[in-house]
């Protein structure tokens, strides 16, 4: 019960030691997202890098602004806003997110990487498939 009471209670107090580590990890997933983006537009051509990663910086940009919110709140003591059951499912949610992606990076990119490799162009075969007047 008392675990439970930990959990859920709606103030549970402004003395939180791990804010500023929080506070740094959710502005590095923020500061990561934007990098990725970039690194997007950057190699347009790069069919595997959006395939696999097309929807990463806005889940990375989204829990950023999350534990930004929850971290903030929790210092503050806004009630409800600030228990720690929703700050815990948001840390592990963001830290998931991390190692799937950490994982595709070394997993599927690669593959992806081999399968959509610009084909060298062959040279038009019109020639051979219209029709021509008989002579």
């Amino acid at each position: 019960m008392e675990a439970l009471i930990y959990l859920f209670s709606p103030i549970p107090g402004s003395a939180f030691k791990y804010s500023t580590a929080v506070m740094i990890f959710a502005v590095a997933l923020i500061v990561i997202a934007i990098a990725l983006i970039i690194l997007i537009k950057i190699k347009n051509n790069n069919k595997a890098l959006r395939k696999v990663y097309r929807n990463t910086p806005g889940h990375f940009i989204w829990m950023g602004i999350s534990l930004i919110v929850l971290t903030a709140s929790r210092t503050n003591a806004i009630p409800y806003l600030s228990m720690r059951f929703l700050l815990y499912i948001i840390l592990l949610i963001s830290v998931y997110l991390v190692g799937l992606n950490i994982y595709r990076l070394f997993t599927k990119y690669p593959e992806m990487k081999n399968v959509t490799k610009p084909k060298p162009k062959k040279e038009d075969n019109k020639k051979s498939y219209s029709t021509s007047k008989k002579k």
